[in-house]
């Protein structure tokens, strides 16, 4: 699941601690919309080729949460890679405790952050590719980009990675253009 040591570059699958993730807390506030900044370990989503490009300001990032937060039910479906909008992760021992990647909760990050966190050895750890593609196992889910595609459907330049257990996404989505 996790490679021995970190790639050399920042890379799709690394995870990172203390990003800063906004959320909302007081939509209906007379003067506009309260937020607030949660820091959180998250996992970087962006294509590594999407992240080395210069014209490119963000990145997208998942926040990850401990499973220790979770009812025995949740915890078990989320073990067992059956709950669409999670993805286990196994402990990083002395780094990181048993948690999921947060696919509900996705946001942009600015890759100057990231780059600083990297600097500052907060990037803990690199998921193998095989792992982000879900081909390492036949449970059904397994993967970051076939859960996406499941959300977003495919942008035309993706390489379709659809499990067999998921919908087929192939078609039109209202998000992607064809």
């Amino acid at each position: 699941m996790y490679l021995l040591q970190l790639r050399d570059e920042i890379s799709q699958g690394d995870i990172f601690l203390d990003v800063p993730f906004s959320s909302f807390t007081d939509i209906n506030n007379t003067q506009g919309p309260q937020a607030r900044i949660r820091y959180s370990p998250a996992m970087l989503l962006s294509h590594s080729c999407d992240f080395d490009k210069a014209n490119s300001e963000f990145a997208l990032m998942a926040p990850i949460d401990f499973v220790s937060r979770l009812g025995a039910n949740e915890l078990s479906l989320i073990r067992k890679n059956k709950v669409i909008n999670a993805l286990h992760l196994a402990e990083v021992p002395n780094l990181l405790l048993e948690s999921y990647v947060d696919f509900r909760r996705l946001s942009p990050i600015p890759k100057v952050i990231l780059g600083n966190l990297s600097n500052s050895n907060k990037r803990i750890a690199s998921v193998t590719d095989l792992y982000l593609a879900g081909s390492n196992s036949a449970l059904p889910y397994v993967g970051v980009w076939p859960r996406l595609q499941y959300f977003f459907g495919p942008r035309k330049d993706d390489l379709l990675l659809i499990s067999p257990s998921l919908p087929d996404t192939s078609a039109a989505s209202p998000l992607h253009s064809a």
